[in-house]
């Protein structure tokens, strides 16, 4: 998916967000119970706009993994560098536990994924401005999001992070979602990924940053 967004002065059309996302087609048991289902393989065609559909989708894919920066430990060219301080600090991180309640739940009943993404956005925006004292951060990336369990409203959710790596003007921190429920009161993770975020200015550039004194 590739957002784009349009300057009202200079009428300047660009990319603003690109990302991929990976869904898994599920179908209702007879128990009721939602579990994985095969998807049915694209049919062939001969159509030239249909294959260069196809060919551009495939481009927006390779353009938007490389958020990841798997080869290279780089985001968008920027080296992350783990902070010798970082591991004293994790520790000191207080959990986050947000509430999902009914309004966040999708057509299978579970809380929809854009509601989860949305507040482990909020929530590292607070952690990174706690962990280093600087109050404007914008989220740059979102890298290896993998969600292993559903999440139910009527569960208790906690959200326990960890700075991952730090740069001269970005952090990224990472999050694990635990579950609770009645049935199973013992907690067990459910998500898991990485927010990158870079401190800006009034001006809005980049500036540097350093971690709070314990």
């Amino acid at each position: 998916v590739t957002v784009r967004g349009r300057d009202h002065r200079s009428r300047e059309v660009y990319d603003a967000t690109i990302g991929v996302f990976t869904m898994v087609n599920v179908k209702r048991g007879f128990t009721g119970e939602y579990k994985p289902a095969p998807v049915p393989p694209l049919p062939e065609t001969d159509d030239p706009l249909e294959l260069e559909k196809r060919a551009a989708a495939l481009e927006t894919y390779k353009k938007a993994s490389g958020f990841r920066g798997q080869d290279s430990g780089t985001y968008a060219g920027q080296e992350k560098i783990l902070h010798p301080d970082a591991w004293s600090l994790n520790p000191t991180l207080p959990p986050y536990e947000p509430y999902f309640g009914q309004e966040h739940r999708n057509h299978i009943g579970s809380v929809h994924g854009g509601h989860i993404l949305a507040e482990m956005d909020r929530v590292t925006q607070h952690y990174a401005m706690w962990m280093t004292q600087h109050d404007y951060f914008v989220t740059a990336a979102f890298d290896s999001i993998e969600f292993k369990q559903p999440i139910l409203p009527s569960m208790l959710v906690t959200f326990r992070p960890a700075i991952s790596a730090i740069g001269k003007t970005s952090i990224t921190i990472g999050l694990d979602i635990y579950i609770q429920s009645h049935e199973q009161p013992q907690q067990q993770r459910s998500h898991h990924g990485q927010v990158w975020l870079v401190a800006l200015d009034q001006n809005e550039h980049p500036i540097k940053i350093s971690l709070k004194t314990l």
